[in-house]
């Protein structure tokens, strides 16, 4: 059997980790290690992760909140050591059927895959989907983009289907995407939002094969441990990580072309008043920062 290596990463995860930790030892494939990567919580995450069997799972504990990205580097380097042949990238605000492990490493393995994403759902309402694959937007600066995103679940996406991105919140990868030679590691420097884009560019621009299967399905409780869509912390954050993406990512007349569409973008949802304007001052903020990264 191949070896999984389950990464996770906590910060003040206390009322969603029940049914995550539910979900993965339910599993019907039994070769995984659980690596959780706590980001210094201080609600009730790491007692209750002591309540759960630790011969299947590693514990690192970060002494402040380095982020999602650092996070997940620091679970690939322990997945690397321990001779995990895959990782799952895996929110720990989601709920999954005891199968999920199984049907992805079969899909990927005969579809000869790098790396594999199932139908996302939002956990309320149940039948709406999140994700069913998904890709980039080239005139909007390549800004990446979920299918199906909001629509009921008809079976309307029920084909396996390579596609450009799968969000990061559950993805199965092969380790040796993670090695300096091919993709390498997640950028820290985003810290949340926009390094599961820049990492699926990277792979885009190598040739690396991302498929979406339906055949396993997750519900995502989405944005449940940031605030959600409209908090301060995501406006600030959101909009520093998107210019850096385009300055990291872009060069000549299609840089400049896409950091003016992003800030006249900004400037529309603050006239709409759809970003609301006491979070100006510290949005401009954070676009000065998108510069200096």
């Amino acid at each position: 059997m191949k070896k999984i290596g389950i990464i996770t990463v906590t910060y003040n995860s206390g009322k969603v980790l029940d049914d995550f930790m539910q979900s993965i030892l339910k599993q019907d494939y039994s070769d995984f290690i659980l690596y959780v990567i706590d980001n210094a919580s201080t609600d009730n995450t790491l007692a209750l992760l002591s309540e759960y069997p630790s011969n299947k799972m590693k514990l690192i504990k970060n002494e402040k909140n380095y982020g999602f990205a650092k996070g997940v580097n620091q679970g690939v380097v322990a997945a690397i050591t321990d001779g995990c042949d895959y990782v799952l990238l895996a929110n720990n605000d989601t709920v999954f059927g005891g199968e999920l492990l199984s049907i992805l490493l079969h899909d990927l393995t005969v579809n000869n895959a790098d790396m594999i994403s199932p139908k996302i759902m939002y956990y309320e309402p149940n039948n709406m989907i999140s994700s069913a694959g998904g890709g980039f937007i080239p005139w909007q600066g390549m800004k990446n983009y979920n299918i199906g995103d909001h629509e009921i679940d008809h079976n309307q996406y029920n084909k396996i289907v390579r596609c450009e991105f799968v969000p990061a919140c559950c993805s199965l990868i092969k380790i040796e995407m993670f090695l300096p030679e091919q993709v390498g590691m997640m950028d820290e420097k985003y810290f949340v939002y926009f390094e599961d884009a820049d990492w699926m560019l990277r792979a885009k621009r190598m040739n690396k094969i991302l498929i979406y299967t339906p055949n396993a399905k997750i519900y995502h409780k989405e944005s449940s441990l940031t605030g959600g869509v409209n908090s301060e912390f995501i406006i600030k954050i959101f909009f520093r990580n998107r210019i850096y993406y385009i300055r990291k990512n872009f060069t000549g007349v299609y840089k400049y072309y896409s950091l003016s569409y992003v800030l006249a973008v900004i400037m529309i949802k603050l006239l709409l008043n759809k970003i609301p304007r006491k979070y100006c001052r510290d949005l401009i903020k954070s676009i000065c920062q998108g510069y200096k990264l």
